[in-house]
């Protein structure tokens, strides 16, 4: 038969249906998890109820987070609110996407006649390597 990959993924997910109420492939409920350090025992609605989205972007978009992150960053926490406010964001995906074709395009200009002796490019003697040099500390 066919997996179901939902109960695998652990980042982001947009929700285009209601979670299932029953578990998975014989997988333990969320009611039956152990609870996190530093929290009570009894679970609150949002951590019940898998259909309730735990993040809407400000585009209208309902986003699934994890209801801790590092077992140890809930959802309440004001820095993960705003780290989500900021992954979420269209911005987000086309500044990343935008940062990777330039090291890319910085990584193709690289001069490979132009070496030492470990053969590692030089930035001496070549303005391709110079480029890729220099910029090579903001790519990191």
């Amino acid at each position: 038969g066919t997996r179901d990959f939902r109960p695998l993924l652990t980042m982001v997910r947009v929700a285009p249906e209601p979670m299932p109420e029953t578990p998975v492939h014989g997988q333990s409920s969320r009611r039956d998890s152990i609870p996190s350090p530093g929290r009570p025992d009894a679970l609150d609605e949002a951590e019940v109820d898998h259909r309730t989205p735990t993040f809407t972007s400000t585009t209208g978009k309902k986003y699934y987070f994890a209801n801790d992150a590092l077992a140890c960053i809930p959802l309440s926490n004001p820095v993960r609110k705003a780290v989500m406010h900021v992954i979420t964001n269209v911005w987000f995906d086309r500044v990343i996407l935008a940062l990777i074709l330039a090291n890319s395009c910085i990584m193709a200009l690289t001069d490979y006649e132009n070496i030492n002796d470990e053969y590692e490019p030089i930035p001496e003697g070549s303005w391709r390597n110079e480029i890729a040099f220099n910029t090579e500390t903001f790519f990191l």
